[in-house]
């Protein structure tokens, strides 16, 4: 996590645009972000170029520079009803996906804040959006805020006052770890430290080759919280903020969207976990899950 001015490790804010109400949404993230922790921030549009052409042979004439030139009307038109500050704006042509993770890698980004919104059925599942996309890709952190985020009025200019921090107690557990802490202690917000223990679906006795009884069942999974619990509290470091810890039986999307409501999360940090390429693709991991379902803001750490 780069350090950025003013002792904030979020320097610099990307926040890409589509102008639909979730960008706009993330872009009043972004801006209020920014004024609380002294960072600067780049607004971007990418005109999706993958339409213009027929067969991939030729472009049609004039459709690009009118579509950019509409994107610089919208820009204007968001300027005069929001307070840009001292944002800077792009607008880039390309494949909206690539022109994003670019911009995220060829500069000193701290942070991409961006809406998330999905197709239905089907078309979500082998597709999904662009933000999903981003996630798999990026080398740098993740805010994303979902429709259901947006409805419950999510909103940087209010300080949150409980981040949900999910540990799988793998190596993208520190990087978690320190965003997490750094936004409690600065917003001094009640952090709920989280980890799912898997429930066992059948153990079986390695002399008698018989399932092991109910009793010992029991007991096997209270002794399994009880060790994650201890490794837990060994990896948090000293805080001053307020810290829960919480370690239950269960499938981690499930334990954290029902911990997210329990504890009226304001932001959720947790790392990007997965399944591998195809495992995106047909399963979701747990992140991404969380990006399109959560209720409030989701920080992608890495």
């Amino acid at each position: 996590m780069a350090a950025g001015g003013g002792g904030t490790p979020y320097g610099h804010l990307l926040c890409p645009v589509d102008f639909s109400q979730v960008s706009r949404a993330a872009l009043e993230w972004s801006l209020g972000f920014a004024r609380e922790v002294g960072a600067r921030v780049t607004i971007l549009h990418v005109v999706d170029t993958r339409g213009l052409s027929i067969g991939n042979l030729f472009a049609v004439p004039g459709s690009l520079e009118e579509m950019r030139q509409r994107a610089e009307e919208m820009v204007v038109g968001w300027r005069r009803e929001t307070d840009f500050g001292g944002a800077r704006v792009e607008v880039a042509e390309g494949v909206p996906v690539d022109g994003i993770l670019a911009a995220a890698h060829r500069s000193d980004v701290d942070l991409v804040v961006m809406g998330t919104y999905g197709l239905g059925g089907l078309q979500k599942l082998l597709l999904g959006s662009v933000a999903e996309k981003v996630l798999h890709r990026l080398k740098v952190p993740l805010l994303a805020l979902s429709p259901k985020s947006i409805d419950r009025k999510a909103d940087a200019s209010s300080r949150p006052k409980t981040i949900l921090m999910a540990l799988d107690l793998r190596e993208d557990s520190t990087a978690v770890i320190r965003h997490a802490v750094w936004l409690a202690e600065h917003y001094r917000a009640k952090l709920v430290a989280a980890h799912a223990v898997p429930i066992p679906a059948m153990v079986v006795d390695d002399r008698s080759l018989q399932m092991v009884p109910v009793e010992e069942l029991v007991s096997l999974e209270a002794s399994l919280v009880e060790e994650r619990r201890r490794e837990l509290r060994a990896i948090l470091p000293a805080m001053e903020t307020d810290v829960e810890i919480v370690v239950t039986l269960g499938g981690p999307f499930e334990v954290l969207r029902t911990l997210a409501r329990e504890r009226s999360a304001d932001l959720v940090v947790m790392g990007s976990g997965g399944h591998g390429a195809a495992g995106l693709v047909w399963l979701g991991s747990t992140s991404h899950k969380m990006v399109r379902s959560a209720e409030c803001p989701v920080l992608i750490a890495r």
